[in-house]
C-alpha cells in the first residue's frame, strides 16, 4: 500500500516517511509506503495531505524541466531505421520523449 504526493518534494516531511516514487526518473513525486495496517497513522497522514492542499492553494509547485539534449540513437536502431523507411517514418512520428524512451 502507498499514498502518493505529486509535489511531495515540497512537503516538510518532518517524520521522514516519504520516498522517491521512481528513483532517477522523478524529482517531485514522493510516496509514503505502508507494509501493514498498523503503520497507518490517520492523523499524521491528514497533516501531510493538508500541507499538500495548502501548497496547491498557494500555487507552490516545482515545474518539470524539459530534456533538451539531443537524442542518442543506438547504432543498431539507426541501422534498422535507415534500412526500413516505414519504421523510420513511424519512429519520426513519435514525440521526442517517446523517441528518447
Amino acid at each position: 500500500m502507498a499514498s502518493g504526493f505529486f509535489q511531495g518534494a515540497l512537503l516538510k516531511d518532518k517524520n521522514k516517511v516519504l520516498l522517491n516514487a521512481q528513483e532517477g526518473k522523478t524529482k517531485t513525486m514522493l510516496q509514503w509506503r505502508f507494509n501493514s495496517i498498523e503503520e497507518i497513522d490517520v492523523d499524521l497522514i491528514k497533516s501531510y495531505v493538508l500541507e499538500a492542499i495548502e501548497n496547491i492553494e498557494k500555487v507552490i509547485e516545482i515545474k518539470p524541466k524539459k530534456d533538451t539534449s539531443k537524442i542518442k540513437i543506438p547504432e543498431e536502431l539507426l541501422y534498422e531505421l535507415n534500412k526500413n523507411s516505414k519504421l523510420n517514418e513511424c519512429f519520426k512520428s513519435l514525440t521526442v520523449s517517446k523517441q528518447r524512451e
